[in-house]
């Protein structure tokens, strides 16, 4: 990935990942300095524990029902009834992303350069800002900030997060 951003990267620029997209974000970030291209402003995680803490992840564990009714609970929390179809679509990204997710390991934090905001949703009861504090040996400065709702809230791109994304460009 950090080979095909090379051309994008003559302006400021950010990444936020979340949950574990946050990992293969970090690991970016690592990449681009390995190849001396340009940092991110910041890099901005939510709703993930650090790369060292990533397999505690409840979500790694569910069954294929679990998950299933996850993905239903998800779909009618946005207001739309789902689809026996895209239900089994989505049980098959999440599986390869749990595949990803379960495989990923990291022993010890590498420090990325650049500052990393670490976002906790408020009412996510999957991860809890303690969850999250192992962050603190990834960078220099992290930060952690706290913004209304669940687990899936920055698909509605609050104006807290939005406000976040862009403070440092």
């Amino acid at each position: 990935l950090a080979e095909h951003l090379a051309p994008l990267l003559d302006r400021p620029f950010a990444f936020f990942a979340h949950c574990a997209g946050a990992l293969p974000a970090y690991e970016t970030v690592l990449r681009l300095a390995a190849r001396n291209l340009p940092a991110p402003a910041c890099l901005v995680v939510s709703g993930q524990r650090a790369p060292h803490d990533a397999a505690h992840d409840r979500m790694l564990t569910l069954t294929e029902p679990e998950l299933r009714a996850e993905i239903e609970a998800f779909v009618r929390g946005r207001g739309i009834e789902p689809r026996p179809d895209m239900v089994d679509l989505g049980l098959l990204v999440l599986r390869r992303d749990h595949a990803a997710a379960a495989a990923y390991r990291r022993t010890e934090a590498a420090r990325v350069d650049c500052p990393v905001d670490v976002v906790h949703w408020q009412d996510d009861t999957d991860v809890t800002l303690a969850d999250l504090q192992g962050w603190r040996h990834y960078a220099d400065p992290v930060e952690f900030r706290v913004i209304e709702g669940g687990h899936y809230a920055f698909m509605d791109a609050p104006h807290a997060l939005r406000k976040l994304l862009t403070r440092r460009l």
